[in-house]
């Protein structure tokens, strides 16, 4: 979500949330803003629609028209995993759902712990 600042051609971005004092955090969107890029997410809640696949040649989305990049996957427990993106991924934020696929196929998902 961009929302207008009080300066010229600046917008807000949302880059976090504080769910037990019901807040968002925000920053101006740049490059250089804290938390408005990451590559490390834990991942919980995941499912898998099949066991069978190889774990070394998955891809994600992290948004439904996101492009699907390449991962890094190492599982934690049977359904939470810590997912490396190789690429920044931007504006990642905790209750996102996260889609997993090898190819087009679509592996299962999560959401963004």
């Amino acid at each position: 979500m961009n929302l207008p600042s009080n300066s010229e051609h600046q917008h807000y971005v949302v880059i976090g949330k504080n769910l037990e004092k019901n807040q968002l955090i925000v920053d101006i969107e740049r490059e250089s803003a804290k938390n408005l890029y990451g590559q490390e997410f834990l991942v919980k809640n995941i499912i898998f629609q099949s066991p069978n696949f190889d774990i070394r040649d998955m891809s994600a989305r992290p948004r439904y028209r996101d492009p699907a990049d390449k991962i890094s996957f190492q599982k934690l427990n049977d359904t939470s995993a810590k997912v490396i993106f190789q690429t920044p991924q931007r504006a990642v934020a905790k209750g996102q759902i996260i889609a997993f696929y090898q190819g087009e196929k679509l592996l299962g998902g999560g959401i963004f712990a």
